[in-house]
């Protein structure tokens, strides 16, 4: 991820764009343009799923901000319903605001199980076990602990990055072209000014 990061954030940049540039009339060209946006988050999550978990929960190529916003190894899945109501400029129907409300509900009940998980692990790091194996007396019941901590960390954060994914995926389904864009953009946009904030 240390040489990939960079390369995908410049991706990220170009994408944005796209996105505050193409045509508000062409539908065909923001569905398109949409794919591109949703293909280029899931090869960060593909390269992700091949990383080290540890590495994931102190990434080195995020800049100290960056690692403020991680949540279970990413960026916290209701952080889009609070970007939603800001980022578009053709409102919500009622329709798609209680579309937006369910799915809003769905995800937060996740995330509250992700987050139940990630104090478990807490717990388990705690554990005698644990403490043995950090002593350097390490036994078949330390080294079963420990890789039974690394199993649920790896676990939890393909949960979580299944999560992100799919509010993404479903808001998508639920907005119109036109509303994905500005809605992508303004994602794009809050995580590049984030990256780049402490260079400012």
């Amino acid at each position: 991820m240390e040489s990939y990061y960079p390369g995908w954030m410049a991706r990220q940049e170009h994408l944005l764009g796209e996105l505050l540039s193409v045509r508000r009339d062409d539908e065909a060209a923001q569905r398109a343009l949409i794919a591109r946006v949703l293909d280029h988050y899931h090869e960060y999550y593909n390269q992700k799923s091949r990383t080290d978990v540890l590495l994931l929960f102190s990434p080195s190529w995020l800049t100290p901000l960056e690692r403020t916003f991680l949540w279970a190894a990413g960026w916290r899945p209701s952080l889009a319903f609070r970007l939603l109501p800001r980022a578009t400029v053709e409102p919500l129907t009622a329709a798609q605001a209680s579309a937006v409300e369910e799915l809003r509900r769905a995800t937060a009940a996740k995330e509250k199980e992700v987050g139940e998980g990630l104090a478990r692990v807490q717990e388990a790091v705690a554990s005698t076990e644990m403490l043995r194996l950090s002593r350097g007396e390490s036994d078949g019941a330390a080294g079963n602990a420990a890789q039974a901590v690394l199993a649920e960390l790896n676990a939890l954060v393909s949960a979580a990055d299944a999560i992100r994914a799919d509010t993404v995926n479903n808001l998508v389904e639920i907005l119109t072209p036109s509303q994905t864009v500005d809605f992508l953009a303004a994602a794009a946009r809050l995580h590049i000014r984030i990256r780049l904030k402490l260079s400012e």
